[in-house]
């Protein structure tokens, strides 16, 4: 049997027959069958057959994210580059129209947290 462990998944804590554990679409899956008899998969990370990560079990609830979660994350960031750093003029025109007159918009800049 194989649980899905996925806190947000809607089959969380359901068990499926166990079938296999294959490498398909670049990434490791779990295969079981459902009460249908139909064959699913699931990422091997969903489940309780994903060998228990040793950050996550030290920790012990007490950290909220994984160094190597954040570290992507950053990379991720960096690789936007200077995209929406700030507004351009055309990008605030409906602001305008809803600006009492007289009154000017704010400037909106984005300054980078890091």
């Amino acid at each position: 049997m194989v649980r899905v462990s996925h806190p947000f998944h809607p089959w969380f804590g359901r068990e499926f027959l166990f079938v296999r554990v294959t490498q398909t679409w670049g990434e490791d899956r779990v295969f079981f069958v459902d009460q249908d008899d139909e064959l699913l998969s699931l990422p091997l990370g969903w489940t309780d057959a994903a060998p228990v990560d040793v950050f996550v079990e030290v920790a012990a609830g007490r950290c909220h994210f994984r160094v190597t979660d954040l570290t992507a994350l950053v990379q991720l960031m960096a690789g936007l580059g200077d995209a929406g750093r700030e507004c351009k003029d055309d990008s605030v025109s409906p602001v305008r129209e809803i600006l009492p007159s007289g009154r000017t918009r704010p400037t909106v800049t984005w300054q980078d947290p890091l």
